[in-house]
C-alpha cells in the first residue's frame, strides 16, 4: 500500500496555518470487518467528525502507513493520524501485537490509540491498557449506540484533550 501524504503549501497568517494544519490531521481506523466499517464511517458523519478518515484492515497495514508517516531527513515533519481506532482481533497481526508496535515506538507512542473493539473479555481490557492503550471501548451491538460512543470519543479525544504536539 502507497501511502502518499497530501502536499502541504504555506499559508499566510495565522488563520491560514490553523487551516492548513487541520487539513493535515486524520484518524485512523483499523478494523477488519467491513460492515463495521460502513456503520462507523455513518457514525462519523452524523458526528461531523472534520477530520479526515482512513481505514485500513488489520495491524500489518496500520504499520505500514505509521512507518511511512515518520519524519524523514527529506520530509522532518511528520504526517501521522491525530488518533487511532484499533480493533483487536484480526488477520495477518491483531491490535495487541499492532498496540505493541505502536507504544513501543518513541516517534508514535504519543498517538492516542483507542481500543474499539466487540470484546468483553477482562483479559483483552487488562492487556490493552498493560501494553499501553489510551482507553478500551466495547463496540455496542445497537447503532444509536455506536453514535453515541463515537460522538464521545470525537468530542474528548479530537476536541478537549490536550494533546502533546
Amino acid at each position: 500500500m502507497d501511502f502518499t501524504p497530501p502536499i502541504r503549501t504555506p499559508s499566510a497568517g495565522r488563520e491560514g496555518d490553523a487551516e492548513a494544519e487541520k487539513k493535515r490531521k486524520f484518524c485512523l481506523i483499523v478494523d477488519d470487518n467491513r460492515s463495521d466499517q460502513v456503520l462507523l464511517r455513518k457514525a462519523l458523519e452524523e458526528n461531523r467528525v472534520d477530520e479526515e478518515v482512513r481505514f485500513v484492515d488489520g495491524g500489518r497495514e496500520m504499520v505500514d502507513i505509521l512507518e511511512q508517516g515518520k519524519p524523514t531527513l527529506l520530509r522532518p515533519e511528520p504526517f501521522l493520524p491525530c488518533l487511532i481506532l484499533l480493533d483487536l482481533y484480526m488477520p495477518r497481526m491483531d491490535g495487541h501485537e499492532a498496540l505493541r508496535i505502536i507504544k513501543s515506538d518513541l516517534s508514535l507512542k504519543k498517538i492516542p490509540t483507542v481500543i474499539l473493539t466487540s470484546s468483553h473479555n477482562l483479559d483483552d481490557i487488562v492487556q490493552s491498557y498493560h501494553d499501553g492503550a489510551n482507553s478500551f471501548l466495547t463496540k455496542p451491538q445497537e447503532y444509536d449506540r455506536l453514535v453515541s460512543l463515537i460522538g464521545l470519543v470525537k468530542h474528548y479525544w479530537l476536541e478537549e484533550a490536550q494533546l502533546p504536539p
